[in-house]
């Protein structure tokens, strides 16, 4: 558990006054500082990296909306226009093959029509 313990770093604090002047009035507000020790540079770095990680926002990935071609629709019709029968995984490979997209894509698109076609006859 020692062994462990030894590459966690060691949190010291200290108050300090530190004099703020703002215009003619001085004021005295206190002031609270974090000391680290480390045993190595490699243990600092490894604790800046750890912590940069945790606290950095994530990449936005700009992604763009792109539509089907009229003969990509025109085979996911054809392949997979009947809702009346769920298309299982093979089908959908099969057809995100042909078409030249994603199965993922054609996945959603197939979920999409049906969710519509559900709608359209509920109403």
């Amino acid at each position: 558990m020692l062994e462990m313990m030894e590459d966690i770093p060691r949190f010291e604090t200290e108050s300090e006054v530190s004099t703020v002047a703002s215009g003619s009035t001085t004021a005295s507000l206190p002031a609270i500082s974090i000391v680290l020790h480390f045993d190595s540079l490699d243990a600092q770095l490894d604790f800046i990296m750890e912590t940069t990680k945790k606290h950095a926002k994530p990449l936005e990935r700009k992604h763009r909306r792109s539509r089907k071609t009229p003969q990509q629709l025109k085979i996911l019709i054809d392949e997979l226009g009947d809702t009346s029968q769920n298309a299982d995984k093979a089908k959908i490979k099969e057809v995100a093959a042909k078409v030249g997209l994603t199965e993922l894509q054609v996945y959603k698109w197939y979920w999409d029509r049906k969710s519509k076609i559900c709608s359209v006859m509920l109403n």
